[in-house]
């Protein structure tokens, strides 16, 4: 047998660990989706004109919903379920600032703003409103008919709004009252 120790070995010498750069080509990949999934985000407003697959399907609108609900209403729902349909429909186009905090004649004013002049007529109905919306007794059916059908007309003629006419909140819906537009 040969004597190992007089074999000349030399040690074994390691390779650097490899370095960050030049990245592989999955990185670059990885990096190329980031951007681009960031991209696609930055201009979500326009996704559906980007990708037209990927854009949501538009459901009917709040104003469409509002009104198949209005005519489902019978006299048993009340004059208050058809102001909170109302409501919700004004939410949905309106800010919640302009809106939410209105009550009895301010938010009658202001269903009336939102109309053209020939269909304006909430305020002139006041009565008829603070009737059936406060008293426990049960509304009349044509009470309950004549504000269902000055909602409908609000719904299909007040929404969706114009963006220059929004209708302005009235610091003084008393002083509109007492212009002529009063039913007394």
């Amino acid at each position: 047998m040969a004597d190992l120790s007089k074999i000349p070995i030399v040690d074994i010498e390691l390779p650097d660990a490899p370095g960050i750069w030049p990245l592989g080509p999955g990185w670059w990949f990885l990096i190329v989706a980031i951007a681009l999934i960031a991209y696609v985000f930055y201009k979500s407003k326009h996704l559906s004109k980007i990708v037209p697959v990927i854009s949501r399907p538009k459901g009917p609108s709040a104003r469409k919903e509002a009104i198949k609900k209005m005519n489902r209403l019978t006299t048993d729902d009340g004059v208050a379920e058809i102001t909170e349909l109302l409501r919700q429909a004004a939410l949905s186009y309106y800010p919640r600032e302009q809106v939410a905090g209105l009550t009895e004649a301010d938010w009658l004013v202001f269903l009336d703003d939102g109309l053209p002049e020939e269909h304006k007529n909430f305020v002139n109905l006041i009565d008829y409103w603070m009737t059936a919306n406060y008293s426990a007794a049960e509304v009349d059916k044509s009470i309950f008919e004549v504000c269902r059908s000055q909602a409908l007309i609000w719904l299909e003629h007040a929404l969706p709004p114009a963006k220059k006419s929004r209708p302005k909140q009235d610091s003084n819906p008393q002083e509109k009252r007492s212009k002529g537009v009063d039913n007394d």
